[in-house]
């Protein structure tokens, strides 16, 4: 049975731990063993309560709060309290069970006593594993404990990963398969750091923009509760739904700015919400509402929000692309006046069809360049180059070979990785390409799996032992893409 904190045993070791007593506190284990293995419960206490049953050790997390205050040697007393047999990684029987190491990253007295990171070292050399403790600190936004946390040693899983802007540990782990409520949890961490990248690696793998979280809200919610506006301005471009209501507050994100105070982001979000609006009817398919929207609101075929760089017509071509009648949305764009050559504005400037290129959507690829795209246009994530060196360095074949049969001029690395003979001869003859053009054009035969014009430049010179692009030789290249008769006869 669970003791009372009113029980006067831990009453007197409540007191030395607010004097920082060690003698008292060594005093009184060896009086009442038992204590470092008992349970605690408040008068109003639940299970679900986050800190049900806690043990004694917990209670040196001052998590939650009861007295605001800890002495300078908290990390000398959990000392104490662990030689004397508490367990250092024993957990609170609450939702989500947190051990005291939780507690401590967590909390906010920790470490505004200047005892938080002590006590994680303390806790961490003793034994306590810090993995468990990182999404305590992640999700009260403990900076300076997921530092400590990851420095001891903390092993990201996709939800803290998300929280911490890390995309590998995510995509490992979606690629295996992940529960629904992680992808939740995964993605209110996400939103409260404001990492952009994390949301977008769950949104490609499936999660709707318009989930609600664990705990409650969607991102949308929290990132306008933290004022993260890049990532504003990327869910709202992905559709997010400025009417939802969270399941808790039932307010929607502009009302949760307006309580936050922040009266500028509520007043960019209503001015947003066409563009959110048109956002979503895109990605959902339902055209007849998009052009209701354009036909409501002339600018909107061209407008971007904030400092969002994306036009509409860049929504309707974003990865993974292949949203319901895309091409329909495309050509209701560029009749109400879209720019059909309109400029990302951030890191490159790709045009719509670059990126219709880099997600292998041949139909909207076509109502682009029906609409008069520029096929030769500048400005790729790859060198600064056309949309064929985009489909091409992603491997999108299909759009590849697309963007050639409509005039689309192949590099020697693109002629190579698209098997083009033809065009190798034509641009050798041209002007004789050099060692490192050739061993670089190799590796592209490689990606893309022809074998005829890796033999080709073999011939000439090229160098299959090259470590090039994403680190790999062309053999791995072509294994990469399955290509492992290729990579067979490449290592020969």
């Amino acid at each position: 049975m669970p003791r009372s904190t009113n029980d006067p045993e831990l009453v007197a070791f409540l007191h030395a731990i607010d004097a920082g007593d060690e003698a008292a506190l060594r005093a009184l284990l060896a009086e009442h063993p038992e204590l470092v293995t008992d349970r605690f419960v408040d008068d109003d206490e639940t299970t679900e309560s986050y800190y049900f049953q806690r043990t004694l050790l917990h209670f040196l997390a001052e998590n939650p709060i009861r007295a605001g205050r800890l002495p300078d040697n908290a990390a000398e007393l959990a000392t104490i309290l662990i030689d004397a047999g508490a367990e250092v990684d024993a957990e609170a029987l609450g939702p989500r069970r947190p051990t005291t190491l939780a507690l401590v990253a967590s909390g906010c007295v920790t470490r505004e006593c200047g005892v938080q990171i002590p006590l994680i070292e303390t806790l961490v050399a003793r034994g306590a594993e810090p993995s468990k403790a990182l999404y305590a600190a992640l999700a009260e936004r403990e900076a300076e404990a997921v530092e400590a946390l990851l420095r001891l040693g903390a092993r990201p899983d996709l939800i803290t990963a998300a929280g911490l802007g890390r995309t590998d540990p995510m995509l490992e782990a979606l690629t295996d398969g992940a529960a629904p409520e992680d992808c939740r949890r995964a993605m209110y961490l996400a939103a409260i750091w404001g990492r952009v990248p994390a949301v977008d690696t769950l949104l490609y793998h499936g999660y709707d923009v318009n989930t609600e979280t664990i705990p409650c809200g969607t991102a949308l919610h929290w990132a306008v509760w933290y004022d993260h506006r890049p990532l504003v301005e990327r869910l709202l471009d992905q559709g997010a739904d400025l009417s939802l209501e969270d399941s808790r507050h039932h307010a929607t994100p502009i009302g949760w700015a307006e309580h936050a105070g922040k009266a500028g982001l509520a007043d960019f979000l209503r001015d947003a919400q066409p563009f959110a609006d048109a956002a979503r009817a895109i990605h959902q398919g339902e055209v007849e509402t998009l052009r209701k929207l354009l036909a409501e609101h002339p600018d909107l075929a061209t407008r971007r929000i904030g400092d969002n760089p994306r036009t509409l017509l860049h929504v309707a071509t974003d990865w993974p692309g292949h949203f319901p009648r895309g091409a329909e949305s495309v050509r209701a764009l560029i009749a109400a006046g879209a720019d059909v050559d309109a400029r990302f504005a951030v890191r490159h400037t790709e045009t719509p069809l670059h990126w219709a290129a880099s997600s292998d959507d041949l139909e909207v690829l076509e109502a682009l360049l029906d609409a008069g795209a520029e096929i030769e246009a500048p400005g790729a994530v790859i060198a600064g180059g056309t949309p064929l060196a985009d489909a091409v360095a992603f491997g999108q074949w299909r759009a590849a070979r697309r963007l050639v049969e409509r005039g689309a001029r192949m590099t020697l690395w693109q002629a190579a990785a698209l098997g083009r003979l033809d065009r190798l001869e034509e641009l050798a003859a041209a002007e004789p390409p050099s060692p490192e053009a050739l061993t670089n054009a190799l590796w592209c035969a490689g990606h893309g799996g022809s074998r005829e014009a890796a033999a080709w430049l073999l011939e000439r010179g090229a160098d299959p032992t090259w470590v090039g692009h994403d680190h790999l030789t062309c053999a791995q290249a072509a294994q990469r893409q399955g290509h492992d008769d290729l990579a067979e006869w490449l290592r020969e």
